[in-house]
């Protein structure tokens, strides 16, 4: 069974994510930056790692790659939200904003 997934962010966790789930999915990867966007509809990943360089070479993905939110999320079953929460250790706080802007 193959599911529609959203990624967003496009960062180390939603690259291993997206790589990984495209296999066997559908997989909208969004991204507000888009710089990062033009380098995935290059065919290229975002981040440094030659194992996920690799991985996307040898691998036929199904990754639409985009920064607008209304094509993110029509149709999605599952959203995983791939931000960075900033923990302020003198506070015992994290900083979920980017996560809630989601």
């Amino acid at each position: 069974m193959s599911y529609k997934i959203t990624v967003v962010g496009a960062g180390y966790v939603g690259m291993s994510l997206s790589a990984l789930l495209a296999k066997d999915n559908f997989v909208t990867l969004h991204d507000i930056d888009k710089k990062r966007v033009k380098i995935l509809k290059d065919k290229k990943s975002t981040i440094k790692d030659s194992d996920i360089n690799t991985y996307w070479k040898k691998n036929n993905l199904k990754i639409r790659p985009t920064s607008s939110p209304k094509i993110a999320f029509r149709d999605s079953e599952f959203i995983l939200v791939c931000t960075p929460t900033n923990y302020d250790e003198k506070q015992n706080y994290f900083d979920t904003s980017s996560v809630e802007s989601v």
